[in-house]
């Protein structure tokens, strides 16, 4: 283990956008896309006919070809990734006389990986959780899981900054024993702790009482019965499709 390591995973959790994005863009309800990708990834996953899933992932890269350069990117870096994963784990299947195995689980990796991006892309972490709180999920759970990612990327520059300040101050050849991976990671938990307690310090402060509200009320239009009705007909052309391949 070494500085570099530090660096991928500070590099995971950097990125600014997701926690800069303004929602005045998005015309549809977090809950409503929410819901729809949900179903979505529900259809591909039970789907046995392969055409539906193909469908489905034409559309998709139809709708990632619509987006900004930098967008394209952060959605299928990751959908590469684990599509090659797939693929990995799946190919002894077409030697042992399955090659659709690897086709159809590669594909479906691909859409579920793909749309996932593609609507945090569009909503970012703060509609993410806005949407959550919307669909009455538990208080507790949105709390834990929306700290948890932002200290996971607050710690992660520290890290980083504390591994390229090391790797300045160094000099001659660098390998795990000399690289001060130990202390970054002690500091860095160290720092963890600091931040926990000022972070329910503040809370007790502000008299958090662990229930998210939300200042920011959507007014029903008709982009979300757009998306609505996309996905009836979704729900109809996955039906037709499985009794066509029954």
């Amino acid at each position: 283990m070494s500085s570099k390591l530090l660096k991928l995973i500070a590099k995971l959790f950097t990125d600014d956008v997701s926690f800069q994005k303004n929602d005045s863009d998005r015309k549809a309800a977090g809950s409503v896309l929410l819901l729809s990708a949900f179903l979505c990834v529900i259809l591909c996953s039970v789907s046995t006919n392969p055409w539906f899933v193909s469908c489905i992932l034409a559309a998709l890269l139809l709708s990632v070809s619509f987006m900004k350069a930098g967008q394209i990117i952060s959605v299928l870096k990751p959908t590469l990734i684990a599509v090659a994963f797939a693929a990995l784990i799946t190919l002894p299947a077409a030697f042992m006389g399955s090659p659709k195995t690897v086709s159809t689980v590669t594909m479906k990796t691909a859409e579920s990986v793909m749309l996932v991006a593609i609507v945090s892309e569009r909503m970012g972490w703060k509609g993410m959780t806005r949407a959550a709180a919307s669909l009455h999920l538990p208080d507790l759970f949105i709390m834990t899981l929306d700290t948890t990612v932002r200290y996971l990327h607050i710690l992660g520059r520290f890290a980083a900054r504390m591994a390229e300040a090391v790797s300045l101050r160094q000099v001659g050849e660098k390998n795990w024993k000399t690289a001060g991976t130990g202390g970054i990671l002690g500091t860095t938990f160290m720092k963890s702790q600091r931040q926990a307690q000022m972070n329910a310090e503040a809370m007790a402060c502000r008299c958090f009482d662990g229930t998210y509200k939300s200042l920011y009320r959507h007014h029903w239009n008709m982009t979300d019965m757009l998306v609505l009705a996309a996905d009836a007909v979704l729900v109809v052309f996955f039906i037709y499709l499985q009794n066509a391949a029954a």
